[in-house]
């Protein structure tokens, strides 16, 4: 039967288990973010390259371009900061994850290590029984052969 101990512990280990599901489902969503954001740069960076071409062949679009072209350029760098940030907060998330899992894997080692020892009790117990049962039973031997 398992101590105070080793439950408390149990019941560690499955709120760290949460813990650890919860930072994988973040890194998740944080890996989506990204990718997003990085799908939205290049069909900017896209967007932007048609429009250059579009304006190389046409004077009229050359001249719209030339008004269009220096906000496309602070939209990319937007984006690109965009992708910067989802990039560190995946990062974060990661880190996160990592902690979740040395501290579930800290809360098993310990758990184990208690699991262990009063097993290794019980253990001591039991053979300290069986060895009081073996004397026992040699003294009586040995009585009833006195008593011949």
């Amino acid at each position: 039967m398992a101590s105070q101990k080793a439950k408390g512990l149990a019941t560690l280990i499955k709120l760290a288990t949460r813990a650890t599901e919860d930072a994988q489902r973040a890194v998740a969503a944080a890996v989506e973010v990204v990718e997003q954001a990085e799908q939205r740069l290049a069909d900017h960076e896209a967007v932007m390259e048609r429009e250059a071409e579009a304006a190389s062949q046409n004077g009229f679009l050359s001249r719209a371009y030339v008004a269009w072209q220096p906000g496309a350029v602070d939209r990319r760098a937007t984006l690109r900061q965009e992708v910067e940030i989802a990039k560190a907060r995946l990062e974060l998330a990661r880190d996160q994850l990592a902690d979740a899992f040395r501290e579930r894997k800290s809360y098993e080692i310990a758990h184990q290590t208690v699991l262990d020892r009063e097993r290794r009790e019980r253990q001591r117990i039991e053979n300290g029984k069986l060895d009081e049962a073996g004397l026992n039973g040699w003294f009586r031997r040995l009585n009833t052969a006195d008593a011949f």
